[in-house]
């Protein structure tokens, strides 16, 4: 009798020791609207819906930038092939870098006009007022200078129609980065 006990004790070791078969099923599974009807139902999910809303409220208030093309250029050795094909080229149509660059100036400069009405010091509106000038003249003014010199210069060489275009255009950038300086800066 002992060793038929000693023997069951045994099996039962090895039988907790197996790993479980695969045949087993659970028996019941997880159901959160358990015991509810539909009414109950739709209640808790408006619940839910109203309460994430209610999480969220505060940054759906952000209103969203109108971006109206930006840029990430790739590496060269990036592989892109669904923005290489034609397909992308076709629909998206050619990227224009001086767009891109003068759209960056201008909202350089309202950056730069929004931070002088920002200041209360005197010293602080005449650095960021120099900076906004220093801007203007890297950027156009100075092009524009180079260019007239050029054509004085080099009068017989050089299409006076097509030089004098080239400066109208750096001028009437000037006067878009004046305009967003003088709405922006509260002078």
């Amino acid at each position: 009798m002992e060793k038929e006990q000693i023997s069951e004790t045994v099996d039962c070791w090895i039988v907790e020791d197996l790993p479980s078969r695969s045949g087993l099923k659970v028996v019941k599974r997880f159901d959160a609207y358990e015991g509810m009807d539909e009414d109950e139902i739709e209640a808790y999910m408006d619940f839910r819906s109203w309460y994430m809303n209610k999480e969220h409220a505060l940054l759906l208030t952000i209103p969203k930038p109108t971006v109206e093309r930006d840029f990430w250029p790739e590496p060269d050795d990036a592989l892109s092939f669904a923005y290489g094909s034609m397909d992308f080229q076709k629909l998206r149509g050619k990227f224009n870098k001086n767009h891109y660059r003068i759209s960056k100036i201008l909202e350089r400069v309202k950056d730069l006009a929004e931070n002088f009405s920002c200041i209360n010091h005197e010293q602080g509106k005449k650095n960021v007022r120099k900076r906004y000038e220093e801007l203007i003249n890297d950027e156009f003014r100075d092009k524009a200078i180079e260019l007239a010199v050029t054509y004085n210069r080099f009068k017989a060489s050089m299409d006076y129609d097509e030089v004098m275009g080239k400066i109208k255009n750096l001028y009437i950038l000037i006067m878009k980065c004046d305009k967003v300086w003088k709405k922006h800066a509260c002078e």
